[in-house]
């Protein structure tokens, strides 16, 4: 059985095979232009000054730049898909749960 694979990084994974599949004709696309800003609006969710991201910032940061989305190739979508997604599955600061005060026993 595969591992669970976190929600936002199969949601990241979704609109990539999306993407993928408008690549011929991405520039004139409603699809593609949509599956871009939904990606781009997830990437600006990320925590990049958390740990995890911060470790791996050097290799994906080509992503947050403006000319990598000028024109997507399938290489393109594959260092989304293997390098930059797995950073998406870091819950961002405004999305982690408040925590909870331990309950009071009332006897």
């Amino acid at each position: 059985m595969p591992a669970e694979v976190p929600v936002l990084v199969s949601i990241f994974n979704t609109r990539l095979n999306l993407l993928e599949s408008q690549i011929p004709a991405a520039a004139a696309s409603e699809v593609a232009h949509q599956a871009i800003a939904d990606l781009r609006a997830m990437l600006g969710r990320i925590p990049r000054d958390s740990f995890p991201v911060r470790k791996v910032w050097a290799e994906i940061a080509a992503a947050w730049d403006n000319s990598f989305w000028t024109l997507l190739t399938p290489a393109k979508i594959e260092f989304l898909r293997f390098n930059v997604a797995p950073s998406s599955a870091s819950p961002p600061r405004s999305m982690s749960l408040p925590r909870r005060s331990p309950a009071r026993s009332n006897a």
